[in-house]
């Protein structure tokens, strides 16, 4: 069973984290590891994958996503660093996770109605993985990648449920 966690909640899982091997033409994309896992950036969350007992997977999760990419809503929140281990792909352990993203977005308390991200036009099985998990293109390109253009997608995430009325 897949498990979406903060990145702090179990301190063996850095280690874990560090031992996931991407593939070469990977690399470009997601950018060097240890950098994310260092990076302290506000408004960045770190997050892991967990199948069982280890993970699998890595992302982060960005609430000021719309300070750095203009074309996103005030509010969006972004997607960033996706990735599952080499060892651990073609298990759909990937598709399991964005599918499981808008209930985890919910539990965490984040108030985003979209989930926004890009992903590099070089990097087709990943944006195709992004059409079959509910993610729309805009049709636009994000040009100020340091690794050439990327899709602009989204991802609609269901509004919080509103608190009930107070009695009368």
């Amino acid at each position: 069973m897949m498990q979406l966690c903060p990145f702090e909640t179990d301190a063996s899982w850095e280690v874990q984290v560090r031992q996931l091997t991407m593939h070469p033409h990977q690399q470009p994309f997601i950018g060097d590891l240890d950098a994310l896992l260092q990076s302290q950036e506000p408004g960045i969350s770190r997050h892991v994958m967990v199948q069982g007992d280890q993970v699998v997977g890595f992302f982060r999760l960005d609430a000021q996503f719309s300070a750095s990419h203009p074309f996103a809503p005030e509010g969006a929140l972004g997607l960033r660093s996706f990735f599952v281990g080499s060892h651990y792909q073609g298990q759909g352990l990937a598709r399991h996770a964005l599918q499981a993203l808008p209930a985890y977005i919910r539990h965490l308390g984040l108030p985003a109605s979209k989930l926004y991200l890009t992903v590099n036009c070089k990097n087709d099985a990943a944006y195709q993985l992004y059409l079959r998990c509910a993610f729309v293109t805009t049709g636009e390109l994000y040009l100020d990648g340091g690794y050439g253009p990327q899709h602009i997608m989204y991802l609609a995430l269901a509004a919080p449920a509103p608190a009930p009325a107070p009695a009368l």
